[in-house]
């Protein structure tokens, strides 16, 4: 559960322990009710900033500049990719999946297959013809999980490498990535116009490949989460 308006009052009632440190988390109530404003107070990690947004993929269309954006590009007349690292295949076909496959469980290396043997990334006009069990599947899960989101880029981040995410169609450069306590995968904050300027938004939630919250806390350790954890009011 994202921490918005729409999901109805939220509050910071409940701690957590991650690596021997308590933080409050982001847990929904929906006992609480007020005709003002309500602010969620939680703890987390401010990851990264954004720094580059593709256009936002409707239609069943991965756009051109998404996937030149992950280091994909295809030749003229929509030639099948040739010589991408495999590295980078990787971290395109689990965005653009968002690391699950059509039953919800972990994507597995058959999406990988599938994607190189696509000629082009307009899921409705491919699965008009496809017969083709895993590519249909990739096709299928590629079309629900992008459909009205946008590619972004991260080069200023507290990883010091350049991440690939999938967000929702609001997201813009400059949008901050945070990783809130609670919450299996970041989230989109902004500053919010609320409270004169001192509390946050919420975006909407992310993917980032390879970000997921257990995932975060190896990555950086037990010390950087310490040093980088904060709270943040989100109105």
């Amino acid at each position: 559960m994202i921490p918005t308006a729409h999901y109805g009052p939220l509050v910071s009632k409940i701690r957590r322990m991650i690596d021997g440190k308590s933080y409050a988390i982001a847990q929904p109530d929906n006992q609480v009710s007020s005709s003002k404003n309500t602010v969620l107070h939680v703890d987390g990690l401010r990851l990264g900033i954004i720094t580059d947004v593709s256009t936002r993929m409707a239609g069943g269309l991965v756009s051109q500049d998404a996937l030149e954006m992950a280091g994909l590009t295809f030749t003229e007349g929509c030639e099948a990719p040739q010589g991408i690292p495999g590295a980078t295949l990787r971290r395109l076909w689990r965005t653009l999946v968002a690391g699950r496959d059509i039953s919800g469980k972990p994507a597995t290396g058959r999406f990988n297959i599938a994607l190189k043997h696509l000629r082009s990334l307009y899921t409705v006009e491919l699965l008009e013809d496809e017969h083709n069990l895993n590519t249909r599947d990739f096709l299928e899960k590629v079309r629900d999980v992008t459909w009205n989101r946008r590619l972004f880029l991260s080069r200023d981040n507290e990883f010091q490498e350049m991440l690939l995410g999938l967000a929702p169609r609001k997201t813009r450069v400059g949008d901050t990535i945070v990783m809130l306590f609670g919450l299996s995968v970041p989230v989109i904050l902004r500053p919010s116009s609320v409270g004169g300027g001192g509390y946050m938004e919420t975006v909407g939630a992310a993917y980032v490949d390879g970000k997921r919250e257990g995932q975060i806390v190896h990555q950086l350790g037990k010390m950087k989460v310490e040093g980088l954890a904060e709270t943040f009011e989100i109105a």
